[in-house]
């Protein structure tokens, strides 16, 4: 026969488990779209933007003959044209991009670069979601919980 104690624990527990999973996917959707718009003027309109790992990048407005060609490096005027220093993703119409490792990274408007059509971004690494923070608080009090239980009984 199962003793009441643990019959109460193991309904906790289900109901705990429960719980945590809606907190998990609370924390999942913390996420971003960062939306960067190529402008008829030949620039992009937020060509410095900060992001973390767990977000992606939207560029719109690719279609009027602009791109977003990611470097390998920041690059001058003089250096537009070298294929070289083109490495990663490549839009020719609207899209999202990522998301990226935690580091700084650089794009440019094939067309438009040597006239300063030229953008960079840089990742920090996503602070752990208030979610995360409640289930690692959750299973804690659930084993110490546990072990109460098992020294008690």
């Amino acid at each position: 026969k199962v003793p009441k104690y643990t019959k109460s624990l193991f309904k906790m527990m289900q109901r705990s488990t429960f719980v945590l999973a809606l907190l998990l996917l609370i924390g999942v959707c913390t996420a971003r779209e960062y939306v960067v718009q190529a402008t008829a003027g030949n620039v992009f309109n937020d060509a410095e933007i900060t992001i973390t790992t767990s977000d992606t990048i939207r560029f719109e407005g690719l279609e009027n003959g602009h791109t977003a060609t990611q470097l390998t490096r920041l690059i001058s005027s003089a250096e537009c044209d070298n294929k070289d220093l083109e490495s990663g993703f490549d839009l020719s119409a609207s899209g999202s991009v990522g998301p990226f490792g935690i580091g700084q990274y650089f794009y440019k408007c094939k067309p438009h670069c040597s006239i300063g059509m030229r953008g960079t971004f840089t990742v920090l690494p996503a602070p752990p979601s208030v979610a995360s923070s409640l289930v690692a608080s959750v299973f804690s009090l659930l084993a110490l919980f546990a072990m109460v239980l098992g020294l008690v009984f």
